[in-house]
This record gives structure tokens, C-alpha cells and sequence, in this order.
């Protein structure tokens, strides 16, 4: 598969734990799992990143469901060296 330099793909999982008020005004507890995958873009001579992310999630207490629909889009300004200055450093 070929490469393009700066994309990535990234994965993980995880558990949330939240609190929030319904329209009652009664407050609730929220846990569960959470995935994360997507891809990731450095720019080499700018400092920013672009990602692209599904994170699927699974809500355990106060009610039980699947939301597979949380997508992300971030547009990021990054700190430390670019990639070409961390490579030409070796």
C-alpha cells in the first residue's frame, strides 16, 4: 500500500465518565466505552494537522445504547519541529 509522508492512521479505546442534567433538571450519571480511528495529516512546512476521526461509543449507565454516528473533523496548529526538521536532525 503506498505511503503519502505525514498521513497516519491512529486507533484507540477507552471509558468515559460524565454527569449532566436531563430537561428535568435531574442530574444523572453517564459511563461507557469509547473507540477512536481515523487519519491524521501533518503538513511538513506548516504548523498544523488535520484529522479525521470515527468514535463509536457505547453509553453503559444511565442507559444502554450504541451511538455509532460521532465523527470528528479537527483542524490543530502544532508545537516543536516539523517532521523534515526531525528527520534532517538525525
Amino acid at each position: 500500500m503506498p505511503s503519502t509522508e505525514g498521513l497516519k492512521w491512529f486507533y484507540g479505546a477507552g471509558a468515559y465518565l460524565g454527569f449532566d442534567s436531563d430537561k428535568t433538571n435531574t442530574d444523572r450519571a453517564l459511563m461507557g466505552a469509547q473507540g477512536i480511528i481515523g487519519l491524521d495529516y501533518k503538513f511538513a512546512n506548516l504548523p498544523l494537522n488535520l484529522s479525521l476521526d470515527w468514535k463509536p461509543e457505547l453509553n453503559i449507565i444511565d442507559n444502554i445504547n450504541f451511538e455509532p454516528a460521532a465523527v470528528g473533523f479537527s483542524i490543530r496548529f502544532t508545537f516543536g519541529k516539523s517532521q523534515a526538521q526531525t528527520v534532517s536532525d538525525q
